[in-house]
């Protein structure tokens, strides 16, 4: 190249266009490259020379046709000293524009100097790319590299859809060795019926093997085309390839990778092609196209260009501003795993920023965000634990000096910071009144708080609330009971005791009630003596001493069992270890209905308890 402004000359051996001799950017308008590209394509063969010194003259311009096509020129020989190596310079800057043929070329290139090395993971890369591009002979040489399992691992199926690919883009070659494989069913089917069709059409191109396939076959008639054959991961792998081409610099080429995806509706090509767009790597800087692209990925739910959307949306880069729009997006994320979002959330909580202040939520997703590792979120973590530590610390030593006053201010601060020590100290003070005005409403309140994270002592408290009916709440001996059995598992020890308590008090209450239902059978209808007789037998067995006695009662006098003296006498023992007293009014009304009906004598069909009792 030679320079516009000193009348310097260099070599270029790429698209460097400032003068390294004066600083001068002798780059030429698009136009004129584009001119200097077509004068040097519109020569004929006959000027071989001067049409590869035009090719050369705009490829160090970084024209990427003029690129292959003087790589090609110096591969060939053609018009230019012959030489591979400069040729492969050549095709690597043009495939780095995303090039197809270009790609191709180098990667066969690569493929024929690399092979059986580790460095031939850059020639299968090439290939990989080429194909991807739409080079049709890449396509048949992938398809080939998979059908032999070199470079790559061997994959039938994938060689069948690369030579499908192929053959449908004009290549012969690839629907003869197309035609094999469903000639063998290798990677697909067995179907003669394909096999013919792929090797008429090789055939009619000219490839004289598939002549002795057409023969060996027999009559098929075709009613369609051969299905498009299927392969999972498809986008996947064309992100995998856009992506390390991104990794390596090589922006241009990531971004065509990147929209071959996005516009298959590929969410993760779309959001890394926003993120192109909105950096300007290897496209021109456009925020709008970036939202547009977050969007689209968002909408399949794909949490990192939720996030990225929600920047745009807080930002207003591409987007109008809409801080309710970037908190749902941000919350999206969040509860898609994305541990950054999961932060920034946090961070929204913690300083009211898009939505109310929340500092035990905002802690909450700064924990979600530090388990996975996140750094800011560890840092913030340890920092707020540390400060209600230290809070929680000075309520305590206020309170036990009896500044109860002190010890409020100090609880208070560390309960709003989700303190669950602190949060269930400054419940017990609302209940007692101590350094504020006796309030149990709030102190249910903070009580709850504190038994969500887990708090055995405020587990216990709220279940002695739920049992007196304080503070708002109604009696409810489930709610109690269950909040007793995880206060007993968070180690409060006062709560085994009071649990055993309300379990036997519930017991005796159902107990009686059970009694009372079989006396208000015998009431109603003496002839109903055998179902009371088995409620009774019931309330007896769960420590009903009233039940125990009537028990006794009708073994005694044989009213709707046999008589048996011992049983009777067991459970009237019973009944007088459990504390009943005086049952001569019982027996006096056992005595009055079984004489009502006349004549009345119930069978004995209760299953016999046998209660033994010794002295």
């Amino acid at each position: 190249m030679k320079c516009s402004n000193c009348g310097s000359e260099w070599h270029c051996a790429g698209n460097i266009t400032a003068c390294p001799f004066c600083g001068y950017d002798c780059m030429q308008p698009k136009s004129e490259i584009e001119a200097i590209y077509a004068a040097a394509a519109a020569l004929p063969d006959a000027q071989a020379e001067e049409r590869t010194a035009g090719y050369r003259m705009a490829a160090e311009y970084g024209h990427p046709e003029a690129l292959y096509r003087y790589g090609v020129a110096c591969e060939s020989g053609t018009g230019e000293h012959r030489s591979r190596s400069r040729a492969m310079v050549y095709y690597r800057m043009a495939a780095v524009q995303g090039h197809a043929e270009a790609a191709y070329r180098l990667g066969a290139c690569l493929r024929d100097r690399t092979r059986g090395t580790e460095a031939a993971d850059q020639a299968y890369f090439w290939i990989r790319v080429a194909a991807e591009l739409g080079s049709r002979n890449a396509c048949r040489l992938l398809g080939d590299c998979y059908e032999n399992g070199e470079g790559i691992p061997a994959n039938p199926l994938r060689a069948a859809y690369w030579y499908t690919v192929a053959a449908e883009a004009g290549d012969f070659r690839a629907a003869y060795r197309l035609s094999l494989l469903y000639r063998d069913g290798r990677g697909v089917r067995e179907n003669a019926a394909y096999a013919k069709y792929y090797a008429e059409i090789a055939y009619n191109g000219g490839i004289r093997a598939a002549e002795r396939l057409l023969a060996r076959s027999g009559e098929h008639i075709f009613s369609e085309v051969p299905a498009r054959i299927e392969i999972r991961n498809r986008d996947e792998d064309r992100f995998e390839l856009g992506y390390r081409a991104y990794t390596e610099g090589k922006y241009v080429l990531a971004v065509r990778l990147y929209e071959l995806g996005a516009k298959d509706g590929y969410a993760r090509a779309q959001n890394n092609l926003g993120v192109c767009y909105e950096k300007g790597q290897g496209v021109a800087r456009d925020e709008a196209t970036a939202a547009f692209w977050y969007g689209q990925a968002a909408r399949s739910g794909y949490g990192m260009a939720l996030l990225n959307l929600g920047d745009c949306y807080r930002a207003g880069r591409g987007v109008a501003v809409s801080p309710e729009n970037a908190f749902s997006c941000y919350e999206a994320a969040a509860e898609d795993g994305f541990a950054r979002a999961q932060y920034l959330l946090g961070n929204c909580y913690f300083t009211g920023d898009l939505t109310e202040r929340n500092i035990p939520v905002a802690l909450s997703w700064y924990e979600k965000a530090a388990v996975q590792g996140y750094g800011e979120a560890v840092e913030r973590v340890s920092e707020i634990r540390a400060d209600m530590t230290e809070l929680y610390n000075r309520g305590v030593d206020a309170y036990e000096q009896g500044a109860y006053d002190t010890a409020v201010k100090f609880y208070r601060i560390a309960a709003e910071f989700g303190h669950r020590g602190a949060q269930c100290n400054l419940g017990y003070c609302y209940q007692n009144g101590q350094g504020c005005e006796k309030d149990m409403r709030l102190a249910v309140l903070y009580y709850r708080k504190a038994a969500e994270q887990e708090s055995g002592v405020a587990e216990y408290n709220l279940a002695a609330c739920y049992l007196r009916g304080e503070g708002g709440l109604r009696y409810d001996y489930s709610r109690a009971a269950e909040l007793l059995e995880r206060a007993v598992r968070h180690g409060a020890a006062e709560a085994a005791p009071l649990l055993e308590e309300i379990r036997n008090r519930r017991k005796k209450k159902i107990a009686q009630h059970i009694y009372a239902v079989s006396t208000v059978m015998l009431h109603r209808d003496a002839r109903q003596v055998t179902e009371a007789l088995k409620l009774r037998l019931i309330a007896a067995e769960m420590g009903n001493a009233r039940a125990m006695y009537a028990m006794g009662c009708h073994y005694e006098f044989g009213f709707g069992v046999d008589m048996d003296e011992k049983k009777a006498d067991a459970w009237y023992r019973r009944a007088y270890a459990a504390g009943y007293r005086s049952g001569s009014r019982m027996k006096s009304a056992m005595l009055r209905r079984m004489r009502r009906p006349s004549g009345f004598r119930a069978q004995a069909t209760v299953p016999d308890p046998g209660p033994e009792v010794t002295e």
